[in-house]
C-alpha cells in the first residue's frame, strides 16, 4: 500500500486499485479500475471536492464523478442516449437534490408523472435505477428509492400498417427500380432488422440451389449504428444468435438476385453523400426511413414502416403455418433454452423449409384474391 498527500492507495490485481479516504471521521474506501494515475487522480477528485461522496452528494454531483466516467465503456449510442436523458429529464428536477434526502414518491410525482411520454418515462427510470444502484454499491446511500416499481402513462399503441402474404406483392411491384429495393426484400423476405439490413453488401448475397429452386442465401454479421458524429459500421450484431444466415425464398429471391448481379460489389444502398468516408459507405438507417416514408406519401403508396418490415415476415409466417422455433431461430432470437442453441446449428434446410412455407402461403393467397374477383 502506497501513500498519497490525500489518502491511501492500494493495489489489488493487475489494473484494480482501491483508494482509501476518511470523510467526517469515517474511513471510506472506493475501488478504481485503470491504472495508477486514474486512483491518485480520484482520490485527489474526492478530497478536492470534485466528488462528493456520502451524506453531502447531490445526483448531479455523483452523475458527474461516478456515473456518467462510468459509461466510457458503453456503446456510443447508448452513453449519448443516458446523457440526454439525465440532462433533459434527470438534472432539471432533481440534480441539486442530496441523494440521501430523496424517495420513491419524490421520483415518482417530482421525475415520472413530470413526463409526458410513457417510453421515456420507462427509460429515464430505467437510468434512475442504474443511477441509485450505483450510489448503494458506492456506500453514498444505504438503499435504493427505485427499488418498488414505478407507475407509468399508459402507453397509446399506434395502429400498425402492415404488409401481408395478400398484399406483399403488390408492395414488391411498387418498389421495384427504387434505390432501396434490395434493403426491403432483405427485410421482407429474410426477417432482418433495418439496421442489419443497411449494413448489407453485395458480397453478403450468394444464390444456393437446393432440391431444384434457387435461394438467396445472406450473411448477416453487422449492423450500422448512428450515432454522435455520424453513423457507423459496426462488426457484430445484436447478440451473438443475430449473427446467421438468412435463407430468402420466392417471391423475393430471384428479383435480389439479379439487383446483386446489377450491383456488382459494395453496400446494397450506398451513401450518395459521404461517398465512403465513414469507410463503409452505407446510407444511414435514419435516412432510409426518412425517405422511404416521403416516397411513399409523394407515390400515393400505403405507408409501412421500414423498422416494421421484420414484423411483417414474421406475420406472414404465422400466417403460413412456419414452426415457431424455426422462425425465432431466422429472426436471431434466443429461446433462453437449449433448444434455441440446438436449432441454431440446424443446417439452411430448415429455413429453406419456412422459405418454402412462406412463398406457398403468397401463392395460395394470391389465387384466393383471383377467385373472388
Amino acid at each position: 500500500m502506497s501513500r498519497s498527500r490525500f489518502g491511501s492507495i492500494e493495489r489489488r490485481g493487475h489494473g484494480v486499485y482501491r483508494i482509501q479516504w476518511t470523510e467526517n471521521g469515517r474511513r471510506r474506501s472506493k475501488t478504481i479500475h485503470g491504472e495508477r494515475r486514474d486512483a491518485d487522480l480520484a482520490l485527489g477528485r474526492i478530497q478536492g471536492g470534485l466528488e462528493i461522496v456520502g451524506e453531502a452528494c447531490t445526483v448531479r454531483r455523483f452523475w458527474e464523478g461516478t456515473v456518467w466516467p462510468s459509461c466510457d465503456g458503453l456503446a456510443a449510442k447508448t452513453s449519448e442516449e443516458y446523457e440526454r436523458l439525465y440532462w433533459r429529464e434527470i438534472d432539471p428536477r432533481i440534480g441539486r437534490r442530496r441523494m440521501r434526502d430523496l424517495s420513491w414518491r419524490d421520483i415518482q410525482r417530482g421525475v415520472i408523472d413530470e413526463i409526458e411520454s410513457p417510453s421515456v418515462q420507462r427509460s429515464t427510470a430505467r437510468l434512475l435505477s442504474k443511477i441509485f444502484n450505483m450510489a448503494v454499491r458506492e456506500q453514498v446511500i444505504s438503499a435504493s428509492p427505485c427499488a418498488a416499481r414505478f407507475e407509468y402513462a399508459k402507453r397509446q399503441r399506434r395502429a400498425k400498417t402492415l404488409v401481408d402474404t395478400l398484399t406483399v406483392r403488390g408492395l414488391l411491384r411498387s418498389v421495384e427500380g427504387l434505390k432501396y429495393e434490395p434493403v426491403i426484400l432483405a427485410m421482407l423476405g429474410g426477417g432482418l432488422r433495418l439496421e442489419e439490413a443497411a449494413a448489407l453488401r453485395w458480397e453478403d448475397v450468394s444464390p444456393w440451389t437446393f432440391k431444384g429452386a434457387v435461394y438467396a442465401v445472406v450473411k448477416i454479421d453487422k449492423t450500422i449504428v448512428t450515432a454522435k458524429g455520424g453513423k457507423k459500421l459496426q462488426c457484430g450484431t445484436k447478440t451473438e444468435l443475430s449473427q446467421r444466415d438468412a435463407v430468402i425464398g420466392e417471391p423475393f429471391a430471384s428479383r435480389l438476385l439479379t439487383l446483386r448481379e446489377r450491383g456488382g460489389g459494395g453496400a446494397l444502398v450506398p451513401s450518395g453523400r459521404d461517398n465512403g468516408k465513414d469507410g463503409s459507405g452505407h446510407t444511414a438507417p435514419a435516412t432510409m426511413a426518412h425517405n422511404w416514408k416521403a416516397w411513399c406519401e409523394a407515390h400515393n403508396v400505403e405507408y409501412v414502416r421500414l423498422g416494421d418490415m421484420r414484423t411483417c415476415w414474421s406475420t406472414m409466417h404465422a400466417e403460413a403455418g412456419s414452426p415457431d422455433s424455426l422462425v425465432s431461430m431466422a429472426m436471431g432470437h434466443s429461446d433462453g433454452t437449449t433448444r434455441g442453441s440446438h436449432y441454431l446449428r440446424s443446417t439452411r434446410r430448415a429455413l429453406a423449409m419456412i422459405a418454402d412455407c412462406l412463398q406457398e402461403a403468397i401463392e395460395s393467397a394470391d389465387e384466393a384474391d383471383t377467385h373472388d374477383d
